[in-house]
């Protein structure tokens, strides 16, 4: 059906667990079993459409999905969207959900619950579709200082900024945000389902009719300052309060158009002899250290990584979806599958051809942390560990300088008539 003007829809699903589940995102977090409910999660999904053009955009309050989950969801949907590939599907990144993606040892994967959180996130993309309504749209941009560190060198700069798109249909106000920190304030000690900070900017808009969705942004290396539910509620509060103070909404004409790029990322080689000299140290290391859950991840990477090897099953390189969508000529959002590092998100929002640029990481998708040259020197967690948790091998080096060109190169195309 083809729009002159903006047409939005939008749908929010609950997908709080009704019993105990294994909580992902901490090795250490030693009861994963979820002992209740703090607040209750969704997926949130808002549809778009002009002059032909349909785009989904999903949030999802989990800590990631994976590509073959994505793409089930797609095909699914494939007789309800033009063109399924215009379904961007990302996920809060909160550490206090259940897990559904491999993670080792960091939550089991219960398939009930991942196939029930697909049966909704799909309910909720096809009510989206059925809800379209015409819409007009305004965008803020604000900051938050003070509230977030860079984890990993405290000295490094952060990107505080805020940026969210209202819009206001005819049965819907939605306002879209986008900011970049890790929803770690509950910490491993928690047993708690939670959204972690977002719920906060939820309730807040929800008080006044208002539906929220939450964006996480370059956050790979940016963590909280504050911690516990009275920190998670400071950072939230800290957040609406900033967008509802002195950032004032300037209204702007929609002109929605969408591109995508795929590309792959080398991983690094491992030879035989090296991959084995790390499954001794880690065999010796879990005799000394028992019950240490770390060290049993590193061992479980180890063996099971050297038993592909053996049989020449190791993957060389991951494929990266990059989708890029263009709501004005000043407002565009670029997706990726990465945790991307600081750094890299100021990178692509200074050479962004838009001057508003959203920047939506653990989309369509979730493959790790993906940083800079100069950070792959000193972030080892980021560069050589945390892919162990995702079952991979390290990204090589130039890995951020690949994505960020190719995520600018598709904002780029977005600017083009």
């Amino acid at each position: 059906m083809n729009r002159d003007g903006l047409y939005v829809g939008y749908s929010r699903v609950d997908i709080t667990p009704e019993h105990p589940m294994e909580l992902v995102g901490y090795v250490s977090r030693r009861n994963k079993l979820s002992r209740g409910v703090h607040d209750r999660i969704y997926c949130r999904s808002l549809a778009l459409s002009q002059n032909g053009t349909t785009v989904i955009i999903a949030s999802c309050d989990l800590l990631g999905l994976s590509q073959e989950f994505i793409n089930r969801v797609k095909e699914r949907l494939s007789s309800f969207i033009e063109d399924p590939g215009n379904i961007m599907i990302s996920t809060t990144h909160t550490h206090s959900a259940p897990a559904t993606m491999f993670f080792r040892r960091s939550g089991n994967v219960s398939a009930d619950y991942l196939k029930f959180v697909e049966e909704k996130l799909v309910e909720s993309i096809k009510e989206a579709l059925g809800n379209l309504s015409p819409a007009a749209l305004s965008v803020t941009q604000t900051w938050v200082s003070g509230m977030c560190i860079n984890r990993v060198n405290p000295r490094l700069p952060i990107d505080d900024r805020i940026i969210s798109v209202r819009f206001r249909a005819d049965n819907v106000q939605v306002v879209l945000i986008n900011f970049q920190c890790h929803p770690t304030t509950l910490g491993p000690e928690n047993s708690y389902v939670s959204a972690d900070f977002p719920y906060y900017i939820y309730e807040y808009y929800s008080k006044k009719g208002v539906e929220a969705m939450f964006i996480n942004g370059a956050a790979g290396d940016v963590n909280p300052r504050v911690s516990g539910f009275q920190g998670a509620q400071e950072l939230g509060i800290s957040i609406v309060k900033s967008l509802d103070g002195d950032g004032n909404y300037v209204s702007i004409n929609s002109d929605i158009k969408i591109n995508r790029r795929t590309i792959e990322v080398k991983l690094k080689s491992i030879g035989v002899v090296s991959l084995l000299s790390k499954l001794v140290f880690y065999a010796m290391l879990r005799k000394i250290r028992a019950n240490d859950l770390y060290i049993d991840a590193m061992y479980d990477w180890a063996k099971e990584l050297f038993s592909r090897k053996r049989l020449g099953n190791v993957q060389s390189e991951i494929t990266v979806e990059i989708t890029g969508l263009r709501l004005s000529r000043d407002v565009a959002i670029v997706s990726c599958p990465c945790e991307l590092s600081s750094s890299l998100g100021l990178l692509i929002r200074d050479r962004s051809p838009f001057r508003y640029t959203m920047i939506a990481s653990y989309t369509n998708g979730l493959i790790g942390y993906i940083l800079s040259k100069d950070e792959f020197r000193y972030s080892k967690y980021e560069a050589e560990i945390a892919p162990r948790f995702y079952d991979l091998l390290p990204f090589e080096a130039d890995s951020g300088v690949v994505v960020a060109e190719a995520m600018l190169s598709v904002l780029n195309n977005l600017r083009n008539p």
